[in-house]
């Protein structure tokens, strides 16, 4: 038997302006009995859309990078792929990290669209999947706002001092 789970559909992420890095989390629980059910195979279908060209985006799957895309600049075209993940996915909880990035300094604001879901194939009883959680990621590198604070501190600095 073979089943598909959405993990998002038509998600999007937004990296701002002056932010370099954003990301989605989404937790899902996919538990089995092994007596009662073997997991033939599993796999996620993954499709990205950028606004903008010279952006990456990968999925890590609890804490193991297992996809990545690159856009070369001009290239905004959607890309698919299936990942293998039979190794991967474990009885119980399963977090899927969905991160985008500039790859330069930009003042841009890119959007990524992004499709994923899991399909499982099994033998025996059906595995048993709920929604856990789902949280918007940290903000990693924020080049913008690096380069403003330090020359806000050294501005201050030089006006305390005086």
């Amino acid at each position: 038997m073979k089943k598909s789970y959405d993990l998002l559909v038509d998600k999007v992420i937004t990296i701002p302006w002056n932010w370099g890095r954003n990301g989605f989390d989404v937790t899902r629980s996919i538990t089995w009995d092994e007596k009662s059910t073997t997991i033939v195979s599993a796999v996620l279908d993954i499709t990205v859309a950028p606004s903008a060209s010279d952006v990456l985006s990968w999925v890590d799957l609890n804490s193991d990078k297992i996809q990545s895309f690159y856009w070369a600049l001009f290239d905004v075209s959607p890309k698919s792929e299936s990942v293998d993940i039979i190794g991967k996915l474990v009885s119980g909880s399963n977090t899927f990290n969905f991160l985008v990035s500039k790859n330069f300094v930009s003042a841009l604001t890119i959007d990524f669209k992004i499709t994923a879901r899991v399909i499982i194939e099994y033998e025996g009883s059906e595995p048993s999947v709920g929604l856990i959680d789902q949280i918007i990621h940290f903000v990693e590198e924020n080049p913008l706002l690096v380069i403003g604070g330090v020359i806000a501190s050294v501005v201050v600095y030089k006006g305390v001092k005086k």
